[in-house]
């Protein structure tokens, strides 16, 4: 066995794989996934903990997929695995791990989740998807607690590890949540808090400061008024402040009670910068984060919900192969049915929406190909082409990439352009080369499309 690796029996007979200090992941790991039931991180280095859950997690390993892991509590509170961990105990009899354990094998079975110890788990959507299927294993979705450094100011632990790590992004979170719940995956239980994020890079971290509405300048002042009923004069708190007591500055009387002698309307701010003076301030938004400066109509609304699977979620979750559409057709052909296509299409779009970056996004019209090629063609773009979607209606094939600059659609072009010749079928085949690229702006892209 490796170093730094043994297992051992608990009380229960259940076999604990035991992590210490010396497993360094300097060799290939010789256990296999039936040899234990659950992991325990003993190490008390959150650095070096982080490093051996990267390479030994319930989430992305298939020797250890789905295994409880426990963490010791002598962690420092500021690493996230520490309470993301099925428990905090380096006992292997602690009742702790003797449920969860159990209660993880039952659930498995009863849900009838798919383990699978032959395919690597890679992509932001699988990762993603892997980590609702640990929730479901676990019995639920954990709510999301406020903690500080978080994107979005709350996070749930494991997500926030992962993000923090890049194996997946926000974008990717947002746009499975919206899957989720479009597809009546997942449920709300109850509303946990509002936030606002910045829209350039989806950071909360932000400062408001109120601003003149006149010149932009935070360089104001909100002034105190005070209304004396019986000689009606308004003025400045200040103006009444004589010698530590209240004197009208118009009649010169004193003031003694408050609803009786005068009362304090609604404050005047005056601005240092332009001398304007107002009675409602405008507000400003800057972010900690990019260090851009927004006005609250720029800022995005995210509301952090309590969640639940659904019962249709559960079913579907249990699934290995669940990201992938429902409606996907003829899938050995590398074809999708006209909704799932347009779904990754408003996928793409809303990833560029939500990340602000140069992405590409091109869609090429095949005109007039024969039924009988369609599945052939299809077929050599999914081998050949990375990422790529297609659908075919109409006697059109839509093809769907995304890329990051114009030289890997060209070689995409040039690629296509080589195999359609080879088939000898360029009379069935219409495509505008002079428009490979097309920068998306709108969800209008959509009908520029169908």
């Amino acid at each position: 066995m490796n170093k730094g690796l043994y297992i051992e029996e608990n009380k229960n007979n259940q076999r604990i794989l035991l992590i210490d200090d010396n497993f360094q992941m300097s060799e290939n790991i010789s256990i296999t996934y039936d040899q234990f039931d659950g992991m325990m991180f003993l190490s008390e280095n959150g650095d070096l903990v982080e490093r051996q859950f990267l390479n030994l997690n319930p989430l992305t390993e298939s020797i250890s997929y789905l295994k409880p892991f426990f963490c010791n509590p002598k962690i420092a509170d500021s690493f996230l695995l520490k309470y993301a961990a099925d428990g905090q105990t380096t006992n292997i009899d602690d009742s702790i791990v003797i449920t969860k354990i159990d209660d993880v094998k039952d659930r498995i079975k009863e849900l009838n989740i798919e383990i699978k110890h032959d395919e690597e788990i890679k992509g932001e959507r699988e990762i993603l998807i892997s980590i609702f299927r640990f929730f479901l294993s676990r019995g639920a979705i954990p709510d999301a607690v406020l903690q500080e450094g978080s994107i979005l100011g709350y996070c749930v632990y494991i997500y926030e590890f992962c993000m923090r790590k890049n194996l997946f992004s926000l974008q990717t979170v947002l746009l499975i949540y919206r899957e989720y719940f479009k597809n009546r995956y997942l449920q709300h239980t109850n509303i946990i808090d509002v936030t606002q994020y910045c829209k350039y890079c989806n950071h909360t971290h932000i400062i408001y400061t109120e601003i003149c509405p006149k010149c932009g300048s935070c360089d104001i002042e909100l002034n105190n008024m005070m209304h004396h009923y019986p000689c009606a004069n308004i003025s400045e708190e200040t103006s009444y402040m004589v010698k530590g007591d209240l004197i009208c500055p118009k009649c010169q009387k004193h003031l003694h009670h408050i609803g009786v002698d005068y009362d304090r309307p609604a404050g005047i701010y005056n601005c240092g910068n332009c001398n304007a003076s107002f009675s409602r301030s405008d507000m400003r938004g800057t972010c900690v984060s990019c260090r851009k400066i927004l006005s609250l109509e720029e800022l995005r609304v995210y509301k952090i919900y309590a969640l639940k699977f659904s019962a249709l979620g559960k079913e579907k979750v249990a699934r290995w192969k669940i990201y992938q559409s429902d409606e996907d057709i003829s899938v050995s052909a590398g074809l999708l049915s006209i909704n799932s296509f347009i779904q990754y299409l408003s996928n793409d779009i809303e990833i560029y929406n939500l990340s602000n970056t140069n992405k590409g996004l091109t869609t090429i019209r095949v005109q007039g190909v024969p039924t009988t090629i369609v599945r052939e063609l299809s077929k050599f773009i999914f081998d050949n082409i990375a990422n790529a979607h297609c659908t075919f209606k109409n006697n059109f094939i839509y093809i769907l990439l995304s890329y990051t600059n114009e030289e890997s659609i060209n070689s995409y072009a040039k690629l296509l352009d080589e195999y359609v010749k080879a088939m000898d079928i360029e009379g069935y085949i219409g495509v505008d080369y002079s428009n490979y690229v097309t920068t998306i702006t709108t969800d209008d892209y959509l009908k520029k499309i169908f």
